[in-house]
């Protein structure tokens, strides 16, 4: 089962791990893409918040952190109706 609270921390301070894989995705616009289209980066207390290049705002998650998921669309739309 997956643990939706701990994915969603994945969102905040996560620009080691957004460097550090290919694609992502953001739970508010739903939208997968290429890790490399983020550009903005939010200056938080222990690190950096990705902001996501389509909509703006800071729902951005990695592709995967230690397999834990698998990045769908189905995951985004489940945390988008968990966390917004």
């Amino acid at each position: 089962m997956l643990n939706l609270s701990r994915i969603h921390d994945y969102s905040f301070e996560n620009y080691r791990k957004i460097k550090s894989v290919k694609r992502c995705g953001c739970f508010y616009c739903n939208r997968i893409f290429d890790a490399e289209k983020i550009h903005e980066w939010i200056d938080d207390e222990n690190g950096q918040t990705a902001v996501c290049p389509f909509c703006g705002i800071d729902s951005v998650i990695p592709e995967t952190v230690n397999n834990e998921y698998k990045l769908t669309k189905e995951l985004l739309q489940e945390l988008n109706r968990r966390f917004l």
